[in-house]
This record gives structure tokens, sequence and C-alpha cells, in this order.
């Protein structure tokens, strides 16, 4: 009997932790994406199914969904809640696919994902077992390939691994979430070991400019770029490092390296407009910085460097045309 009565009580709490502590509720977002001039069915499209919190439209993003566009161009998402019930999520599709222009430009969510988003961003709501359909039409962009090349002292050649980014200043017309005064980035520009870059899938426009981050040198400029809907344009550019306006020199915090460390300089003197009236340059592994390039003038440097704690250092100092000044600092 006493052997009957575990078995019995053993069941019985199998048996409860086989049950949902919380009734599941299933919702379904489904769909299909076309092209929008041809209204054909795109397969293989990436939609991805954005939840947001419905108080403040902030991203919840343990709980997003992606899935592939099949052969008909359809998807379908089916929702459970377990622990949350489905009034607490509003919701967001993104769709993107190579060569089309995405209903928002990836590089927002990769930089952006702590952005509220406003509800005239297409953000809906669903009910508990509601079914939404969404029809999606993608647009075909043009692209934009190209390759960087730096001229030292030694020649020129390819700009290795060199960051930055494609944007323009006016609003976009595709369907951009945050509007600020420094202007929409739309693209990533980065290039691989021989200098090349591409990207696809851009909006068609007149004036995209494309802004090179450069350690050591001001940032690079590339202004007036044009792109045409279904033509990728080739692109080569030269960036000088010849100038030696600047100053150079090594950090240390008492007798070691630092771990890591940047210096930041801006001109004091005059009105300071020209991206060459700011440097910026990070440590390298043996403590050195060097920043060139710059305009001649009054410059506020501020230094920092990391060990197990952060070190800071503040000065002025006159750098002078066509000469590289040398500063050894320690902290």
């Amino acid at each position: 009997m006493k052997v009957m009565k575990w078995f019995v009580i053993i069941s019985l709490v199998a048996g409860f932790f086989q049950l949902p502590l919380y009734p599941k509720i299933s919702s379904r977002v489904q769909g299909k994406v076309i092209d929008k001039d041809t209204k054909q069915p795109i397969q293989g499209a990436k939609v991805e199914l954005i939840y947001l919190w419905a108080n403040n439209y902030s991203r919840e993003m343990n709980w997003d969904k992606e899935i592939l566009t099949d052969k008909n161009g359809k998807f379908k998402f089916d929702l459970q809640f377990s622990f949350y019930p489905i009034s607490k999520f509003a919701f967001y599709l993104q769709c993107e696919n190579k060569g089309y222009i995405s209903l928002i430009p990836p590089i927002y969510f990769k930089y952006r994902k702590d952005e509220k988003f406003p509800e005239v961003a297409g953000v809906f709501t669903l009910e508990e077992g509601q079914i939404k359909h969404f029809a999606i039409e993608l647009e075909k962009g043009g692209g934009l390939k190209g390759t960087i090349y730096k001229k030292e002292a030694s020649g020129i050649s390819p700009y290795s691994y060199i960051g930055g980014y494609l944007k323009r200043i006016t609003n976009p017309d595709v369907n951009v979430l945050r509007e600020d005064e420094y202007g929409y980035n739309i693209a990533d520009i980065d290039t691989d070991e021989k200098g090349k870059f591409e990207i696809e899938g851009i909006e068609p426009y007149d004036d995209y400019s494309i802004k090179l981050l450069l350690n050591g040198y001001p940032a690079e400029i590339i202004q007036h770029i044009k792109i045409e809907k279904n033509v990728t344009e080739n692109m080569e550019h030269v960036i000088d490092l010849t100038d030696p306006t600047g100053m150079e020199g090594l950090i240390k915090i008492g007798q070691t390296i630092p771990e890591n460390g940047e210096v930041r300089m801006q001109k004091i003197s005059g009105t300071s407009l020209a991206y060459t009236d700011i440097g910026y340059c990070r440590l390298s592994k043996d403590g050195s910085y060097s920043c060139r390039g710059l305009n001649p003038g009054t410059y506020r440097v501020y230094v920092a460097a990391y060990d197990s704690e952060k070190h800071e250092k503040e000065f002025t100092v006159e750098i002078v045309e066509g000469t590289t000044k040398v500063f050894n600092i320690n902290l």
C-alpha cells in the first residue's frame, strides 16, 4: 500500500508539471512580400517581427522573431504567450532582401536598439486569438562599391579595414524612425583587406555623402554621391596621409603601458568649423599615439588612459603647420 501511495503522488506531481502554468494564447501575423514594380513574390526575403512594450514602444529584443519567405513570398508567425498577456506588446514588421530597399535601414537596429518607436512607424497591436495579414512591397534600390586607398610617404596602397558610413542630410522617403540634426546613417562602409567595400539596396537619391573614420587623422568626407535605381556606382578614393601637422608621443601610467586609451584635440583659436579642426586617435599597444593632418592653431587636448581605473589629463598646445610636436605624457 505504501508503494502504491508514493506511485500515485509521483504521478500527480509529474502530471502537474506537464500542464502550463499559464494558458497559452495563440495569435498569428502572416503576409506576403512582393516586388513593388513586377508584383511578383520575393522568395527568401527576411521578415522580422519586432516586439515592443506597448506602454512606451521600447524594444524587447529577447522576443524578436525572424523568418524567410517561401517560394510564394509568404511568411507566418504564430505567437504564444505563456507569461505576459498579449496586450502588453505592440509589434513592428521589418523586411529586407538583397538589392531591395529595406522598410527600415538595418543600421538603425544595429546602433539604436534602445530608441523608442513612435506610433507613426507602422506599429500595430494584436488581440488574443487574432490573425493579421500584411502585404509588403519591396522596391529595388541602387548600389555602391569601390576601393579606398591611402597615400603615405611610401606611396599609395589600399586602406585596409577602414570604417565609416553612408548618409544623407535631408529626410529620406524610407520609413526611418528617428530624426536628428545630423542626418541619417543609411549604411555602414567597411573595407576588407584590399580596401574594397560594397553595399546594396540604397534608396535612389542624388546627394549622398560618405564619412570615413580614420585613426590619427580627421574624418574624411566624400560628398555628392548619386545613387540610381538598379545601378551600382563604382568609386575610388585616395586619402592623403602625408600631412605631418599635429602631435604624437607615448603615454604611460607610472612606468606601465595603459591597457587602452585615447587622445582628443579640439581647436580653440578662431572658429572651428572644419573636420581638420578636430583630432582623435587611439593608443597603440605600445602606448603610442599620433594625431596628424590638423589645421594649425591652438588646441585643447584631452587624454584618457586605462588600467584598473581611468586616468585623465587636459592641456593646451600650439600646432604649427608642417610639423609634428612630440608630447610624452605620464599620468
